[in-house]
């Protein structure tokens, strides 16, 4: 969702330095909803069609097809490369509508003054804010001062390197300890991933791009777990813990306590070790203590859409899923390649 509000690949300047942001995927090599709408469909980890023809040939048979030829032509289908543009556009028309950027959460009708935070949710928010606390707000940016939910969209699509511990969850990851998921340094353009074609092998071309990843919105954030770019956390709450105490207490993130065991030596300078709370040292106090981290996470839930404000909380039938609203997946997940 909001993935219309995404910006181009390009940089963006973060405390005076420019840093690689925007792009669709993980890695950033769509710059379009329509060049990201085609890329599923030929993924072997997703829907794995062989090639263009034999998708048209499915969506020729599906029980929408008479529809798609009104609005595309009745000759459509007949050539495999211009019906694939048709199903794409139609795709990116349809995460363009308001569906796919309600803004109904408690945050958005707290800011138009139609509702207000408890008080665990606004010094959750706050907490949120301070740079001598959480400061979530470097990277997943609001402005309080502004009706206009565009300006919160809690990311600024930049990407950075956290050094996440290893998550064997991931079957490459437990399969070959030689492997290792490189991110933004593996970027190949969409132009390279042609339907059907067997993937290129990553030239890894920047080596200060190694280890970074997407900062995602986290909007919807308690619905979308598991979290990081490898489903190393089922836990919301767990996610927040591991931002305030990786620099403090790394052996509770990392096996025998070495910290980023998920990203080779020769790249751990990449590793963002300065920027608040990441800049404090083994045994220091964190910068957030459990209160203070539950309060940020009770401020993470009105980022959820679909409240409503006369019955003060979530309307689950407005769900993506009719699934409750909470932190734990249904399933065990890995990177998600959106």
């Amino acid at each position: 969702m909001y993935l219309e509000h995404v910006p181009k690949f390009g940089s963006i300047q973060s405390d005076g330095k420019p840093v690689p942001a925007g792009g669709l995927f993980w890695d950033g090599r769509a710059d379009t909803l329509e060049e990201q709408a085609k890329q599923p469909f030929f993924n072997p980890l997703e829907m794995n069609n062989p090639n263009a023809p034999a998708l048209i040939a499915k969506v020729a048979k599906a029980p929408y097809a008479a529809e798609f030829r009104k609005e595309w032509g009745d000759k459509i289908f007949g050539n495999a490369d211009a019906a694939l543009d048709a199903v794409a556009a139609s795709i990116a028309a349809f995460e363009r509508t308001s569906v796919f950027q309600p803004f109904t959460s408690k945050f958005d009708y707290v800011m138009r003054g139609e509702a207000k935070f408890t008080e665990q949710e606004q010094r959750g928010l706050s907490l949120f804010t301070i740079r001598q606390k959480g400061n979530c707000a470097q990277c997943h940016i609001v402005d309080t001062d502004s009706r206009d939910p565009k300006k919160s969209l809690f990311t600024d699509f930049s990407y950075r390197a956290l050094g996440v511990a290893r998550s064997m969850r991931i079957p490459k990851n437990a399969a070959d300890g030689a492997f290792v998921d490189l991110g933004l340094c593996e970027r190949v353009p969409v132009e390279g991933l042609k339907p059907g074609a067997e993937a290129p092998t990553p030239k890894i071309t920047d080596p200060a791009a190694c280890g970074l990843f997407k900062t995602p919105t986290l909007r919807n954030i308690t619905i979308t777990a598991p979290y990081m770019h490898n489903g190393l956390f089922d836990s919301l709450r767990d996610t927040v813990a591991f931002y305030a105490t990786r620099d403090t207490h790394p052996e509770r993130w990392y096996a025998q306590g070495k910290k980023f065991n998920d990203l080779p030596a020769a790249y751990h300078a990449n590793v963002d070790v300065d920027t608040p709370p990441y800049q404090r040292r083994p045994k220091q106090r964190p910068q957030l203590n459990d209160e203070e981290i539950d309060d940020i996470v009770a401020f993470l839930f009105t980022l959820t859409d679909g409240y409503n404000p006369r019955r003060g909380g979530i309307d689950i039938s407005t769900q993506p899923s009719a699934a409750p609203v909470a932190s734990k997946p249904a399933a065990p997940g890995a990177r998600s390649d959106y």
